[in-house]
């Protein structure tokens, strides 16, 4: 397609336009799973875009939105044009044009959803992925993602109400936000990935985001509870991040999850059993203590020394994870 012609669907101003690599975005994004590294050395999927299409009055892209549920999607204004060529490039292997086709879209899809623009600030955030996606899917459980600082899970108005508990109480508030729904028709899946999508129950389940959310406010009335009403059977995919915007990770978000689970959560079970049918007051006294005694710094982080020491028998990188105290 010529320049022109580009410009020309990019509006009737003839805009000046940005390109940018899909393939290559997401093989950087992702460099150790296959599919994006494999799509990048064969094919390459480019985005154009109008260079200014953040100040220049473009309206939202309802398209966009529609293609996917990330948050991030929002960000992109006015219209796109996506175009697909082989070849790597070069004098000698130079890139001829092809058909877009439907497994693109999917790429396409991914890519919308967690790419930062350059001259946006991003928040390091982590994306916690459903049951299914994990184990059918074989993508990580605890995925790094950007997010924008205008993201509205940052708003002052709504942020206390989206803020992990036993976080605040722990003193690094993260707050969370449902990721929404997939829509996994055009994923290029093999027949039995097709099948667990449509007839697993358990695909969409989120036991990491049950235990992370895990109720800590010792006047709750669901003290050590866990929220399966909204964060329960069809959580799927959420995403977390700092309250005060500081870079958070996989493995300490994972780190938390493990925590909260196997810390947390049979020690105040217990309690509550022990202590059924007792006063407010007596019931009050022991949460706090259990409040006091493990959701400090100096517990998880004797926590968070031991789950280093095993894991990185498995994953070196393990070995240079700072608590997210030390951030």
């Amino acid at each position: 397609m010529e320049t022109a012609q580009l410009e020309d669907n990019l509006g009737s101003d003839h805009p000046e336009a940005r390109s940018i690599s899909i393939a290559q975005e997401l093989s950087a994004a992702h460099p150790d799973e296959e599919r994006y590294t494999h799509t990048q050395s064969n094919r390459t999927l480019i985005l154009e875009c109008r260079a200014d299409f953040q100040d220049d009055g473009s309206v939202r892209n309802w398209c966009v939105e529609k293609l996917t549920d990330e948050d991030l999607a929002k960000q992109w204004k006015g219209p796109r044009v996506i175009t697909s060529k082989i070849g790597s490039g070069g004098s000698s292997n130079p890139l001829f044009y092809e058909d877009f086709n439907i497994g693109d879209m999917a790429l396409v899809r991914e890519f919308l959803g967690m790419y930062i623009l350059p001259d946006r600030e991003a928040v390091r955030g982590v994306r916690i992925r459903c049951l299914g996606e994990k184990n059918v899917l074989k993508r990580p459980a605890f995925e790094s993602i950007g997010i924008e600082k205008e993201h509205e899970m940052f708003n002052m108005d709504c942020r206390a109400e989206r803020v992990i508990s036993v976080s605040r109480d722990m003193g690094i508030p993260i707050v969370i936000l449902n990721a929404g729904n997939v829509d996994y028709a055009e994923e290029g899946l093999t027949v039995s990935q097709k099948q667990a999508v449509e007839g697993d129950v358990h695909f969409t389940k989120n036991p990491a985001v049950m235990f992370l959310t895990l109720d800590t406010d010792v006047k709750s009335r669901s003290w050590g509870a866990l929220n399966k009403m909204q964060w329960g059977d069809n959580t799927e995919n959420v995403i977390v991040a700092r309250v005060d915007m500081k870079p958070l990770s996989p493995r300490q978000v994972e780190a938390l999850v493990r925590y909260c689970r196997y810390v947390l959560y049979p020690v105040m079970q217990k309690k509550i059993k022990q202590f059924e049918g007792q006063n407010v007051a007596r019931k009050m006294k022991y949460r706090e203590e259990v409040a006091r005694e493990l959701m400090c710094q100096a517990k998880f982080e004797i926590y968070f020394k031991y789950l280093k020491k095993m894991k990185q028998i498995a994953d070196s990188d393990w070995a240079q994870e700072r608590s997210p105290f030390g951030i």
